[in-house]
């Protein structure tokens, strides 16, 4: 199914979910007296449901390792808050679900202190003092 686009996939998907639960119905009619059977077949009709309309998030690309360097070379390899250098990671100060980019500018490296009170809070509201 690598071939079908998103759309049709998604269609063919839910005409598979409609076949099998018509397979159900006749089943279920021919033989209702096994509980057991029906109990693994419902369990099954549930997985199919979930397999037709999972959501898929989209996969974000790496940011490349020549950048992650030249990003790190430019604060000595330590935090940008607090000159620490054990525990390093990569943050972008603006948020990229807000319109930021793996750009020079916008990545520093923050200990997990730092990055971790910079993840708890909205951005608009963080407030740490990044080393240029």
């Amino acid at each position: 199914m690598a071939f079908i686009k998103s759309k049709t996939k998604k269609k063919f998907k839910l005409y598979m979910f409609l076949v099998y639960l018509g397979a159900l119905a006749w089943y279920y009619f021919l033989y209702p007296d096994m509980v057991i059977f029906w109990g693994l077949v419902i369990a099954g009709a549930i997985g199919v449901f979930l397999w037709v309309f999972k959501k898929k998030k989209p996969k974000r690309r790496a940011v490349p390792e020549d950048l992650k360097r030249k990003v790190l070379a430019r604060f000595n390899g330590t935090c940008a808050v607090c000159n620490k250098r054990i525990l390093l990671e990569l943050h972008h100060r603006v948020p990229v679900n807000r319109g930021g980019k793996d750009s020079y500018e916008n990545l520093v490296y923050l200990c997990q202190e730092h990055h971790a009170l910079a993840h708890a809070t909205r951005p608009e509201e963080v407030k740490l003092n990044y080393r240029r």
